[in-house]
């Protein structure tokens, strides 16, 4: 082989070296591109993948909540379901609440027939109180007649009779400072004053009891009240004989005070109890006891149980009750 043509063989070997470089050199930039690309891709895919996965989870995530809350709400619907369900077996079952409310509706109409009763009955005792009450003032009136028909007729009887002088009277008989003269005479407040319901100008007395007392089939008690005048008696006797004692069948009435210009005034009012007041009084006296208003009340049995000189102790110690208790 000439010169020429080994020459000729080397460039041509020369040139199939550089193409073949040159052609590894644009593979391997065709592989790096393709290798940069397909990293590219794989890592916009891998965020695509990973924002894809977030999405799920939060998804997931939000689908888990939507369960809980259906379960809750779930719960609370047959919690509910089972509260309605008592409730309609309170108002529909034996015993529950529409039983109930017939029971309470047929009581109230129970009660107020009662009340009509009632308030028919009460109309019925207030018109007969009342006529017992004008009885009672009208039997009273003709008694007090009586009493004066036979004092007068007493008095009638006694004319031929011996009159002694200097014996006491008991009455607040005494003159003034101006030279007027006063007679004074508290009485036992009748009916037609005990009925009476309108208020004093005094106001209420404050009224002391002794404990009640029964002996051999006799009801005692003693009831006192301060008082410094004539008006002060009637008033706390009358508010005194509004009360229990009222119903006794003796009340005597004994005072003693003394009034601005310090003279003394007493009194009784034995209201058939003979002998009582005068007694009660002489008490007061010996104890200097001053402006006091005493009602002795004393209820005797059916029968003839008789007490004898018990009676007066038993007062007395009445008295002494109420005094220590003022």
């Amino acid at each position: 082989m000439s010169e020429k043509q080994k020459t000729r063989k080397r460039e041509r070997e020369i040139e199939t070296e550089t193409f073949n470089c040159k052609q590894n050199t644009d593979i391997m930039k065709m592989a790096d591109t393709d290798k940069t690309e397909t990293e590219s891709s794989l890592e916009q895919n891998l965020g695509e993948y990973s924002d894809y996965q977030t999405f799920n989870n939060k998804l997931l995530s939000g689908i888990i909540g939507i369960q809980q809350t259906l379960n809750s709400l779930i719960i609370k619907f047959e919690t509910q379901n089972e509260e309605i369900h008592g409730i309609k077996n309170d108002i529909y079952a034996k015993d529950g609440i529409e039983d109930r409310l017939q029971a309470v509706a047929t009581e109230t109409e129970d009660q107020t027939t009662m009340i009509a009763e009632v308030r028919n009955q009460n109309t019925n005792l207030t018109t007969e109180l009342n006529l017992m009450k004008s009885y009672v003032v009208h039997l009273e009136t003709r008694l007090d007649c009586q009493q004066s028909q036979i004092a007068n007729l007493v008095e009638r009887s006694m004319r031929e009779n011996a009159i002694v002088i200097g014996v006491h009277e008991r009455r607040s008989l005494f003159f003034g400072k101006s030279g007027s003269k006063y007679v004074e005479k508290v009485s036992t407040p009748k009916a037609l004053a005990i009925f009476d319901t309108s208020k004093s100008k005094f106001g209420l007395f404050e009224q002391t009891s002794s404990n009640e007392v029964n002996d051999n089939g006799h009801t005692y008690c003693v009831t006192a009240a301060v008082t410094t005048t004539y008006a002060e008696v009637r008033e706390a006797a009358r508010q005194i004989m509004q009360g229990s004692v009222s119903a006794c069948t003796y009340n005597t009435l004994v005072y003693r005070f003394t009034d601005k210009d310090g003279h003394k005034h007493d009194g009784y009012d034995d209201d058939r109890d003979y002998g009582i007041g005068s007694r009660i009084l002489d008490y007061l006296k010996d104890i200097d006891a001053p402006n006091i208003t005493i009602i002795s009340s004393r209820t005797p049995p059916s029968g003839t149980a008789k007490i004898g000189s018990r009676k007066n102790n038993i007062i007395l110690e009445g008295v002494k009750s109420v005094l220590r208790k003022m």
